[in-house]
């Protein structure tokens, strides 16, 4: 009877996952803040800027209208009627953009992402331990195999000796 008490009152005093879980679960729902100030002070958010590429962009606009101009050229016996026209004045406007990301990081996916990896590592070294061992228990197996069947041809052929010695072959 003491023993069961004893067992039951330590049982009960253990903290699980889901014990865990359903507290904080509570807390947060009932003081939201607490919560958050903990991860915001625990797993802080980083700002990342991944600069880009800067471009430029010329822009010509054009004021007024152009001017035509006649010319005349005299050449010994020609001549020669040139009409120009005078491109309007002209405003040009150089823009430059520049282009970079912003990259925000969850560092608590981090570092939750971080803690399965560690958690896998563990796993794969204790699943390769064990794979090792198997492999050793089957080159025994095998090797104790391989010594009952020569044993068993060994004993066999002895037999076969002792019938052919007793009929004399």
């Amino acid at each position: 009877m003491k023993w069961t008490a004893l067992i039951l009152l330590i049982f009960p005093g253990c903290y699980n996952y889901r014990k865990a879980a359903n507290q904080f679960g509570k807390a947060s729902t009932s003081y939201p803040e607490i919560p958050a100030q903990y991860c915001a002070i625990s797993y802080p958010v980083k700002e990342k800027i991944i600069p880009g590429k800067d471009s430029l962009k010329i822009d010509t606009l054009f004021v007024g209208g152009g001017e035509i101009i006649f010319d005349t050229i005299y050449r010994k016996d020609s001549v020669f009627f040139y009409t120009t026209e005078r491109l309007p004045g002209s405003l040009i406007t150089k823009t430059i953009y520049k282009t970079d990301t912003a990259y925000i990081e969850n560092t608590a996916k981090l570092s939750l992402c971080e803690l399965n990896k560690n958690k896998l590592i563990d796993l794969f070294a204790a699943s390769s331990k064990e794979l090792y061992q198997w492999k050793q228990k089957a080159k025994k197996r095998f090797l104790g195999i391989v010594a009952l069947c020569t044993l068993l041809t060994l004993s066999i052929i002895n037999l076969i000796k002792k019938k052919f010695k007793k009929y004399g072959l």
